[in-house]
């Protein structure tokens, strides 16, 4: 009998691999578990990739439930990352990318919003993107920008976010400290306060106001 080649042999696997099911069977194309210089595991194959467990690379330094859902909440890091997680899932299920790392994060009321306090005195809202939370696709793995409707404390960047459609207005003691705690009031009928705390022994009262279409639920 004729002994095929190995040549043979390795076209043979490969036809059979080209057409075997690729997530079943002797054939299968395999799956790889890859992991990153920033403590993710991704499994790797033929369909995608999934980000299996990950989180911050950084210190974290904060985490807030969700007002409305309580298998969701948000945690934020010295990393520079706002990250939406959702129970049963371990690793996150959206990474937002902040400009400088953020100390501590909160839920408005109704949850649209979601705000972080950083190191320069900022503090920033943003949307929070809507329920069910969903990994986003290949050109957001390195993290999204959520959008953002108000930020306080730094004039660069209110200067480049005139088209927002809400602002924050300071109602208290202003300071420049590092933002180390953030609370929000219950929504009113055209505005939220939004309670900022700082090492220096002061507490910033900041006015969200709603402005068309973003008024409370």
């Amino acid at each position: 009998a004729n002994t095929p080649s190995f040549a043979g042999n390795e076209l043979a696997r490969g036809m059979a691999a080209v057409n075997a099911a690729p997530t079943s069977g002797a054939a299968a194309i395999p799956t790889l578990v890859v992991g990153t210089a920033r403590g993710s595991l991704w499994l790797v194959g033929p369909a995608g990739a999934e980000e299996v467990t990950g989180g911050h690379y950084d210190q974290p330094t904060c985490v807030a439930p969700h007002p409305l859902d309580a298998h969701s909440w948000a945690s934020c890091g010295r990393d520079g990352q706002l990250l939406l997680w959702t129970a049963p899932h371990a690793a996150p299920r959206i990474r937002a990318r902040l400009p400088t790392g953020a100390n501590c994060v909160a839920f408005s009321e109704d949850g649209r919003y979601v705000a972080t306090g950083h190191a320069d005195g900022t503090v920033r809202v943003m949307k929070t993107p809507l329920l069910p939370w969903r990994p986003p696709d290949a050109h957001g793995r390195r993290g999204v920008r959520l959008e953002l409707v108000a930020v306080s404390g730094a004039p660069a960047e209110l200067s480049s976010d005139r088209a927002a459609p809400v602002g924050l207005r300071p109602t208290g003691v202003a300071s420049a400290s590092e933002i180390t705690c953030l609370v929000f009031s219950a929504n009113g009928a055209s505005s939220a306060l939004l309670a900022a705390g700082s090492h220096d022994k002061t507490i910033r009262i900041l006015e969200l106001k709603f402005g068309a279409g973003a008024e409370p639920a």
